[in-house]
């Protein structure tokens, strides 16, 4: 007997994945709109008991193994997790001689995705309470051995200037002017070679 065929298994089916998308993203966007409009409060009855729903074991397991988990962000355009680096080369007389968003040399596709996956130590050092220095240090080692490879490709290139940018979405009344996002500025590095 195949329990898909029988409607009540199909419907019930239906219905828990649907509570559980709807309870993610609603609980999500509570938790995101308290915590920026009043990161002080935790005493909220509609927290805790999202929180509760949200560790108990079963929900946790059924939401990971589904991918329900990932909340309304998933479906956003520009999720925030997304870096955008730039790489401005610079002559010993100030002259900006070209600008770059990665590395001249990657010409195969397997090299634009490892690269792109250098973005992962920054986002893995955002994430930690505290400042950490050796995440710092391999950043900064990983970003010098980036601008050293792009100022290469110039012969009077002398000053790399890096900068990481964040994509931050607008706010509610500069949607309504008609700005959809901005870049918010994370590091700059200058690199003298």
């Amino acid at each position: 007997m195949n329990p898909f065929k029988n409607t009540f298994v199909c419907v019930t089916l239906i219905v828990i994945q649907l509570f559980c998308l709807l309870f993610i993203n609603t609980h999500g966007l509570i938790r995101d709109y308290y915590t920026l409009t009043n990161p002080d409060v935790t005493d909220v009855k509609a927290l805790k008991i999202g929180h509760a729903i949200e560790s108990s074991p079963i929900f946790k397991t059924y939401a990971n193994y589904t991918g329900t988990d990932a909340g309304y962000g998933f479906y956003s355009p520009n999720v925030g997790s997304e870096f955008v680096m730039s790489f401005a080369v610079v002559d010993c007389d100030g002259k900006l001689l070209g600008e770059h968003q990665a590395p001249i040399s990657l010409q195969q596709k397997e090299s634009k995705v490892r690269f792109n996956l250098c973005t992962f130590p920054m986002m893995e050092r955002i994430m930690l309470d505290e400042p950490n220095e050796i995440y710092d240090k391999y950043f900064e080692v990983m970003m010098h051995q980036i601008a050293k490879n792009i100022n290469d490709s110039y012969e009077t290139g002398s000053k790399v200037i890096s900068e990481i940018y964040i994509h931050q979405p607008a706010q509610i009344q500069e949607t309504l002017d008609g700005k959809t996002e901005r870049l918010a500025l994370l590091e700059r590095y200058t690199f003298r070679f």
